[in-house]
Formats: structure tokens, sequence, C-alpha cells
């Protein structure tokens, strides 16, 4: 059997007429780089596994909240904020 993974696994073995997909669930959530930061310092935040056009309000201790809305399969541009941390 061969097998691939991306965003789910496809699988096909010598003979099949087809390769078979099977989706893997996402979870949504937010992602942040780096995980720790110096007064003065830069995040970015990925915003992903939402329903389309999804509208999602961030908040961050000391800034303006601010909103997103995902696009296609969910996902969000990437936001850098500024002078966080310390």
């Amino acid at each position: 059997m061969h097998q691939q993974k991306f965003e789910g696994d496809i699988t096909y073995t010598q003979g099949d007429a087809a390769a078979v997909e099977h989706a893997t669930p996402e979870s949504p959530g937010v992602i942040e780089s780096p995980g720790s930061l110096t007064g003065g310092g830069r995040a970015r935040l990925a915003i992903a596994a939402f329903a389309n056009n999804s509208t999602i309000r961030v908040s961050v201790t000391g800034q303006p909240d601010f909103v997103v809305t995902t696009a296609a399969r969910g996902k969000a541009l990437v936001v850098y904020c500024t002078g966080l941390g310390g």
C-alpha cells in the first residue's frame, strides 16, 4: 500500500482503479510565533480551521481588539502584532 499525508491521507494499492482520500478533521485554533516575546517584540498569529467567512475577534492584552475574517478553507491571513511583550 502507498500512502501520502497532506491535510489528510491518500492511499492506494497496486492494481486499484483509483486512490482513496481520507480527510483529517481540523480543530479551530490560533497559532502564535514566537512563543514568548521581549518588550516591543513582534508576533505572528495564524488563525486556522474556522468555517469559511467566519468573523473572529482577536484580543491581545494592552492592544485594541481587532477582527479578522477567514477565507477559503477557514484560514485567515497572517496578522502581525507589534509592541508586545515586556
